[in-house]
């Protein structure tokens, strides 16, 4: 049995929140999609106050009517782009992990591997992350998606690492993976958000020092 399926594949099928309209055509389908990818940019390069809805649906070849024929408001449709986008990358770790797990790898290649894939997450989709903490900080509930997902990922990845942390209970085994990449997500959203430095999120070093975390909390050496 695969990661993909172990995990639970329905689990982390992108649940319609609450105010949005669920397709029910093909070509509904695709409006859906086109306006999802439209957000996806829009969020990644602007701030979320300056994202307007006449932008979304004309960037989608949409309406505004179309638009909120299918989602309530703007806050709705940005869970949304939250949910797919999360949905999308964990099926990607699921595969990811399967592969190292078939292929025997150790675990230098292990947490290397990891590593780029966690660090280009936050990189491919900075905007939606740091629109997200900016919203959280002035009251709205946008982080939950993130967090649903990060208890989710790093469940997976403490089942994949199992071989790797023989003689640990499954609850230490878990506790000590949710540790370690919850101070990975700290630095990696402090990155984004406040570029503290001495490593940007662009810089290389950035996943040799995600391997270094992980390698310290998981006793790897």
């Amino acid at each position: 049995m695969t990661f993909g399926d172990a995990q639970g594949r329905l689990q982390r099928k992108p649940q319609n929140p609450a105010g949005v309209m669920p397709a029910q055509q093909a070509r509904s389908e695709a409006t859906m999609r086109a306006l999802m990818e439209a957000g996806r940019l829009a969020f990644n390069v602007r701030d979320y106050d300056q994202v307007t809805i006449e932008d979304i649906a004309a960037e989608a070849g949409s309406s505004v009517g179309s638009f909120y024929s299918r989602f309530e408001s703007k806050e709705v449709f940005f869970d949304y782009v939250q949910e797919t986008i999360l949905a999308e990358e964990l099926d990607i770790l699921a595969s990811l992990l399967d592969r190292l797990t078939n292929t025997g790898a150790g675990k230098a290649e292990f947490l290397s591997e990891l590593s780029r894939f966690w660090v280009g997450v936050f990189r491919k989709h900075r905007g939606i992350y740091k629109t997200a903490c900016r919203y959280t900080a002035r009251g709205a509930d946008q982080w939950t998606p993130f967090r649903k997902s990060g208890h989710t990922s790093a469940g997976m990845v403490a089942n994949a690492l199992a071989p790797q942390l023989a003689g640990r209970n499954k609850a230490a085994r878990d506790q000590e993976v949710r540790e370690a990449l919850q101070v990975v997500n700290g630095l990696l959203v402090n990155a984004i958000l406040n570029e503290p430095g001495p490593v940007s999120l662009d810089d290389q070093r950035m996943e040799r020092s995600v391997v270094k975390i992980l390698q310290a909390f998981l006793n790897f050496r």
